[in-house]
């Protein structure tokens, strides 16, 4: 409990940290396939063009190559190799937080992931959820 409230009002980034790309919060379903075939379902946290936070029961090791599948607005369906950056224990219940960068893309992130995260970006604006499939 107290790791809540220390992570709460911590701020541990430069006071000039800026990402890289933006992201939008989501919760959707993923699954994670490893090197060896073996897949594992997962929860799509959050969503940038050149990576993701995945919240999952099983503890991902940093450094790790993974194939995270995902389902990007109502006809896209992405599949991306990814690096674990990091992996954090969640103090609610047995699940763990992972950051994935993803590899082989362009400098400026996977364009499809830019474009949808723009447009819903926007649709929040204006107070249009995201069509379901």
């Amino acid at each position: 409990m107290l790791n809540s409230f220390r992570r709460l009002f911590a701020n541990d980034q430069p006071k000039n940290y800026v990402r890289r790309w933006q992201r939008i919060l989501m919760s959707e379903p993923a699954k994670i396939v490893f090197h060896d075939g073996s897949t594992h379902p997962a929860m799509l946290s959050q969503l940038g063009a050149g990576g993701a936070r995945v919240t999952l029961a099983k503890r991902l090791r940093p450094g790790e190559m993974v194939l995270v599948e995902f389902a990007v607005g109502v006809a896209g369906r992405r599949s991306l190799t990814a690096m674990v950056a990091h992996a954090v224990k969640e103090d609610r219940g047995f699940t763990w937080s992972c950051g994935l960068s993803f590899v082989d893309v362009e400098p400026k992130g996977d364009r499809h992931i830019a474009l949808f995260v723009e447009e819903e970006q926007r649709r929040r604006q204006v107070g249009f959820a995201m069509p379901r499939a």
